[in-house]
């Protein structure tokens, strides 16, 4: 009985080292935790602690051996904090609560997780020598007062790609940034300037792109004085759609696909409100390339009055030509009459609607008159007899041997040869290994990609079959977007001893070639002389290394982010890190330390002392400068 009894005694004990939601407890580094959620998922909220300088939200913390995710910070934990100069939230945090480090006077840096979606009102508000503020990629909504007043603020570091919404106080104000000066920038991922300016985030007048990020899904981009907003970036292939244009007028050119830093796109889609109230907009080109035409694409355009759907568009969505008062032709080109949304030509006179012209292929005449909308046209008619449709379209050649680097213009010819509509569009099925801007072909890696030609009348198709030749080249891949570093040794077995190879070196867009591991010695570009050469290849960079093959030669490539700055060490003193955490070797006493994102704007600022590891959990990954005193030092966070 009494083993039975010691037994159970030793299983409650053993079950009460489990907190339970609601509980609170005390970390070894002095902060207080409430118990969110525990099971399958374990998950806490800070509710702050001793005071610092320096506050750092962690993204793990263990607990009687079990690890707690830190997922959000409660209200008031630093409320009138008077010591705290620097905040370093981490990447596991999802919302900061309202008035959390509110009235902070000291407080000059914050730098806020990339897994951080909500920052509640006044959050960091009434901070007056707030100067610096980071935000992650993830934030979709910033609350009132959240930052303001922002007087002092010098930069605002914003990595997600799409603007966050900016609450006001009851629709009365209350920005999330007021009062911000005119010298104030605010950073944006590339391709998100426009989306910025545009969407509440006035209160900055400057809005630069950060250095290093790269377009991405949901960019706002502008090629030949047209917007586009990129919908997909896929090995397939990349596509945009036609973003709002306000203002536009004259002739709008659409072509089958953009060239965009080097990447090309095809246009799918005329978006949502694409030229909406352009009065100005008197004829638009649509290309073959285009399958739907969004809500309100062309609404209230007065002034345009013509317009050719090609046979590519399946759907026009609701209000797309609504109030185009000035309408005369319209004309589409598909057999099968488009789906149409709600009210495409609503506000159009009956009197305009029965002049204007809708020009359909012969054949297909039956169905528009039967078809919903379309048959509200009183004018019906063939294609005009004076167009000559087109039958066909062949290339100049149907296989192509390229090597790395080497260019093609590749000649298409529609048939018959007088053809009216001799507009075409351009596609690769493989762009990492051949790309297409305008018929030219550019080769970038080893491998086979179709090269496709399509006609927008008819969508009559023509191939080559592009191969990218290897030879005696070997490639080191490029670095993937958000790694800094590429190891990976390649493989040499098959190449005899002494035999003497070019390597090609292509960093992606936002990177460049610090140096070549060779055999485990370090080979830095300016060591190669006159054998190292780059070239500009659809605006990437391409290093060419001459060297001879030695026995189990190993090599890889180690790449960084572009900055165009000098490597900075400083004397007497060695930094290493390990895992989150940045030594500094050499200190005798203690010093001030501060740590720089490549735009400028203070990451930490902290005291180090002899001994003592600097924290960088909730830093984003990038390079950054170490100054310790009148020493600098430069480093890469993974």
């Amino acid at each position: 009985m009494k083993k039975t009894i010691f037994t159970l005694f030793l299983l409650l004990a053993a079950f009460t080292l489990q907190a339970a939601v609601g509980d609170t407890f005390t970390s070894e580094d002095g902060n207080n935790y409430l118990v969110t959620a525990e099971g399958e998922t374990n998950t806490l909220e800070y509710q702050g602690g001793t005071s610092s300088s320096t506050i750092t939200v962690p993204n793990i913390v263990t607990y009687n051996g079990i690890d707690y995710s830190v997922t959000s910070i409660s209200s008031y934990v630093h409320y009138r904090d008077g010591v705290v100069s620097s905040i370093v939230i981490g990447d596991s945090v999802k919302i900061i609560k309202h008035h959390a480090f509110e009235i902070c006077i000291n407080l000059t840096s914050v730098v806020i997780g990339n897994s951080v979606e909500t920052i509640e009102f006044c959050a960091f508000g009434q901070s007056p020598n707030l100067t610096s503020v980071v935000i992650g990629k993830s934030v979709k909504k910033i609350g009132y007062s959240a930052f303001s007043p922002s007087s002092s603020l010098q930069k605002c570091i914003i990595y997600s790609v799409v603007p966050p919404t900016l609450d006001s106080y009851y629709g009365m104000g209350g920005e999330a940034f007021s009062e911000v000066s005119k010298s104030a920038v605010l950073y944006v991922p590339k391709g998100s300037t426009i989306l910025y300016e545009e969407s509440g985030w006035n209160t900055f007048s400057q809005v630069k792109e950060i250095e290093g990020t790269s377009a991405g899904i949901g960019s706002i981009i502008e090629v030949n004085g047209i917007r586009y907003r990129i919908t997909a970036q896929e090995e397939s292939g990349n596509t945009v759609e036609v973003t709002k244009n306000t203002g536009f007028t004259g002739v709008a050119t659409i072509p089958g696909s953009i060239n965009y830093k080097g990447i090309d796109y095809s246009v799918t889609a005329i978006g949502q409100e694409a030229f909406s109230y352009c009065s100005g907009l008197s004829s638009v080109d649509i290309p073959n390339s285009v399958t739907s035409i969004g809500n309100g694409a062309f609404f209230y355009c007065t002034g345009l009055s013509s317009v050719t759907i090609p046979n590519s568009v399946t759907s026009i969505e609701g209000w797309a030509f609504n109030s185009c008062t000035g309408l005369e032709t319209i004309t589409v080109q598909a057999t099968t009459p488009p789906a149409l949304g709600d009210d495409i030509f609503y506000y159009i006179p009956i009197s305009s609607i029965s002049e204007i012209v809708l020009y359909v292929p012969e054949e297909s005449i039956p169905l528009y008159q039967a078809a919903d909308q379309w048959k509200d046209f009183i004018h019906i008619q063939p294609l005009p007899s004076d167009s000559i449709a087109v039958k066909d379209i062949t290339l100049n050649i149907e296989r192509l041997s390229l090597k790395v680097g080497e260019v093609y213009s590749l000649t298409d010819t529609v048939l018959p040869a007088n053809a009216t509509n001799k507009g075409v569009s351009w596609a690769s099925s493989n762009p990492r290994v051949a790309s297409v801007y305008n018929s030219t072909v550019t080769a970038h890696a080893p491998g086979t990609a179709v090269i496709t030609v399509t006609t927008e009348e008819g969508g009559f198709t023509a191939s080559c079959t592009v191969t990218v030749e290897k030879d005696n080249l070997i490639y080191i891949e490029p670095a993937q977007e958000g790694q800094i570093v590429v190891e990976g040794g390649l493989d040499l077995a098959k190449i005899p001893t002494g035999t003497e190879v070019v390597f090609i070196i292509t960093p992606d867009e936002g990177y460049t070639l610090l140096y070549l591991l060779v055999n485990g010695t370090k080979i830095y570009p300016e060591a190669f002389e006159n054998t190292l050469k780059s070239a500009n290849i659809r605006a990437k960079k391409m290093y060419k290394v001459r060297l001879t093959v030695t026995d189990d030669m190993y090599i890889s490539a180690v790449y960084g982010l572009a900055t165009g700055m000098e490597h900075i060490e400083g004397a007497s003193l060695k930094v290493y890190a390990i895992d989150e955490l940045l030594y500094v070797k050499g200190l005798s006493a203690s010093v001030r330390a501060e740590v720089y994102n490549l735009v400028g704007a203070k990451m930490i600022h902290t005291v180090l002392k002899p001994g003592e590891p600097l924290h960088l959990n909730g830093v984003p990954s990038g390079i950054y400068l170490l100054k310790i005193e009148n020493k600098t030092f430069k480093f890469i966070k993974k």
